[in-house]
């Protein structure tokens, strides 16, 4: 399955509630995306560690979450989301 199609899988457990299933999901695209389209320009890439970032945050995983946040700001320095994130960090 491509990286993608898991992101909408992803989209589909986090709209009906189901937060651990779309966090396994978002944990496959991250380990699917080849270093090489690790770049700012995709948008699948930031969204999915903006999202596991948010479900570590709500989790109680806080290292976690930083370490998401961190990867997505090396990427791209001004991703709004990333960096409201790491305000409430």
């Amino acid at each position: 399955m491509s990286y993608t199609a898991n992101f909408d899988t992803a989209k589909i457990y986090l709209k009906t509630g189901l937060k651990a299933r779309a966090q396994e999901y978002l944990v496959k695209v991250v380990e699917a995306i080849p270093t090489h389209e690790c770049v700012a320009g995709n948008l699948v890439y930031l969204k999915t560690l903006t999202l596991l970032a948010r479900l570590s945050l709500e989790g109680g995983e806080r290292a976690r979450c930083i370490g998401y946040v961190d990867r997505g700001l090396a990427v791209k320095a001004d991703h709004a989301d990333l960096l409201f994130l790491k305000a409430l960090l």
